[in-house]
């Protein structure tokens, strides 16, 4: 919403340096028209630059530098042209380019965004896998089994010092025994 209000104020700037420049003809007055005009694109830009700053656009900063100054330069030598100033709406074609460049920074921000979060979705995804892995590993690893006839706790790194039975057939033979 307020970039339309900043489109229109531009196109309010660019007709009344054209009405200017229609009636300085008509009365001769083609140097005050000149002056006029620059003050009237000084205005412009330091009030569409307010405007930008308040919508979070840097009209001369951001991913693409360069074209942004390159916009804003040609725009503004534009305006020194003495006829042709009135007659270009060079500072309407400033406010719509930088928007346009603004908005193509918020998109290729928004894709980059959405693959480094696609990126550590996947990441989880993989960590996750990887626990469960490793949490069915450590469970088979601490499960008793028989080994040789005898029951056997296993450790979890599987060391065969530190693996003993619990029961021999001996042992239980014997309990019995007794």
């Amino acid at each position: 919403m307020k970039k339309a209000f900043m489109v229109l104020f531009a196109v309010l700037i660019d007709g009344i340096q054209t009405l200017l420049l229609l009636f300085a003809f008509t009365l001769i007055l083609i140097p005050l028209n000149y002056a006029l005009s620059l003050f009237l694109t000084f205005l412009a830009y330091s009030i569409l630059g307010l405007g930008f700053a308040s919508n979070r656009v840097n009209p001369v900063g951001g991913r693409h530098v360069v074209r942004k100054i390159i916009t804003l330069a040609t725009t503004f030598i534009l305006e020194f042209m003495p006829i042709l100033a009135q007659f270009m709406p060079s500072v309407t074609i400033w406010v719509l380019l930088t928007i346009r460049q603004s908005r193509n920074e918020d998109r290729e921000k928004a894709k980059q965004d959405a693959k480094i979060q696609e990126e550590k979705e996947r990441r989880i995804r993989d960590m996750i896998q990887r626990r469960a892995q490793e949490e069915m590993r450590i469970a088979a690893y601490q499960q008793t089994r028989l080994v040789n006839g005898n029951i056997v706790a296993s450790t979890y790194n599987n060391a065969p010092a530190l693996r003993r039975p619990l029961y021999t057939r001996t042992s239980l033979s014997t309990k019995k025994a007794a």
